[in-house]
């Protein structure tokens, strides 16, 4: 009999944000207030439906600042990638369908100083090279919040 599952563990592993390699041609870092609008305008365009304002997103980052990481190329913005740290309640109402991705409700994401049930990928956009830099926001994510 054939193993139908022969090499799925590999294939799920290389599209795994942990197992992305690092960089040195696209940096990563958490995303500051005067890039943010550059950003935001990158999203809209690039992402069909995404509506997110400038406003709206540095409301997350002032909630918590490691949740929008930017992705450069020397001083040229090449995308981002927006993540909500979820608590246990906010994986809950994940799960079950009861949560609201285009406005997240704040009493479903970690404080910076809670810990985090689940981290979900909440946007990502990159031109051209940008997504080899995902690896570098990989490692960023393995440290300490």
């Amino acid at each position: 009999m054939q193993n139908l599952h022969r090499g799925s563990t590999e294939f799920t592993l290389r599209h795994q944000l942990d197992a992305l390699p690092r960089t040195d041609r696209v940096t990563a870092q958490a995303v500051t207030l005067d890039r943010l609008g550059e950003l935001a305008a990158l999203a809209r365009r690039e992402i069909p439906g995404v509506r997110a304002s400038e406003h709206e997103l540095a409301e997350f980052l002032r909630h918590d600042p490691d949740s929008i990481f930017a992705l450069y190329r020397g001083r040229n913005l090449l995308g981002g990638i927006a993540f909500l740290y979820l608590n246990c309640s906010g994986l809950d109402a994940l799960l079950l369908d009861e949560f609201n991705l285009n406005d997240p409700p704040r009493r479903f994401l970690a404080r910076p100083d809670e810990d985090v049930a689940a981290i979900y990928v909440w946007a990502l956009v990159a031109q051209g090279r940008g997504a080899i830099g995902l690896g570098n926001v990989a490692q960023a994510l393995q440290g300490a919040r």
